[in-house]
């Protein structure tokens, strides 16, 4: 054969090679600019996708009618006690889990004593136990206990967060963050770990940012941990500044903690 038609007889098995490939099909492991095409997820995931998607268009509307809720304040204080009572308060770091992520995700200081811890409780019950810090504008929520408790968490959170920037002389306005710590929630928890599965990182190693309408978004403000966000700042818009949620970190560890980046619209 002469080299020029064995040349030609090549080209068919050049170009295969050269073709490009979905090796991620051929069970080797590669990067992926859209994993919800390539990842079955499970009925739960799939249902939290949706309702955070339903809960974050409507915080959008409302928002964009910046019109606020008629305030539940006094029905509030009058089913809820503080401990101690947001004047009486002292500044504290934020809780261990959060600071480094809060430094790098949120240019925050979390290390400084600028986070107030106060209990909202019924009777003898916690109901929520959040941190609050008015200065650079961060809600962390510690606890919730909703059993017998009509006042809805973002409500609460909402009238507490006031009454703090009332008493330490902070803006309410000023709201950029929210923070979840060690989640215990067994349905978040399971959606936390097939956000990982489908993003082939470790839990262990991690952190995972889920930008603004992915799944795993959607499924954080669809989770019974996410849900308070998107209702607080829908229902807020004038008292809280026209806000949405931008990002959302996940932290590595065993403990199940979240970040939720705010934006002004």
């Amino acid at each position: 054969m002469r080299v020029g038609s064995f040349l030609v007889a090549l080209l068919p098995i050049l170009g295969a090679l050269a073709a490009p490939t979905d090796i991620t099909s051929k069970g080797l492991s590669t990067p992926s600019t859209d994993l919800s095409k390539r990842v079955t997820y499970s009925a739960a995931f799939t249902a939290a996708v949706a309702k955070g998607k339903t809960r974050f268009n409507s915080m959008t509307a409302l928002v964009t009618k910046d019109v606020e809720r008629a305030s539940t304040q006094a029905a509030t204080k009058s089913e809820l006690t503080e401990l101690p009572a947001a004047a009486k308060a002292f500044g504290e770091a934020a809780p261990l889990l959060l600071r480094t992520q809060m430094k790098s995700f949120l240019s925050i200081d979390g290390t400084a004593s600028d986070f107030y811890n106060i209990e909202l409780k019924k009777g003898s019950s916690v109901a929520y136990d959040c941190d609050y810090n008015v200065k650079d504008g961060v809600i962390i929520v510690k606890n919730v206990d909703k059993k017998g408790v009509k006042s809805e968490p973002s409500e609460a959170m909402f009238w507490e967060y006031g009454a703090v920037a009332t008493a330490k002389q902070g803006a309410v306005k000023n709201l950029k963050a929210f923070g979840v710590d060690q989640i215990t929630n067994s349905a978040t928890i399971a959606l936390i770990k097939e956000i990982y599965a489908a993003a082939k990182k470790d839990q262990l190693k991690d952190d995972i940012t889920l930008a603004s309408g992915t799944d795993g978004f959607y499924a954080i403000l669809g989770s019974e941990n996410g849900s308070f966000a998107p209702y607080m700042l829908g229902d807020h818009p004038v008292s809280l500044g026209k806000k949405t949620i931008s990002s959302i970190l996940v932290i590595k560890g065993a403990k199940h903690d979240l970040l939720l980046k705010l934006s002004s619209v």
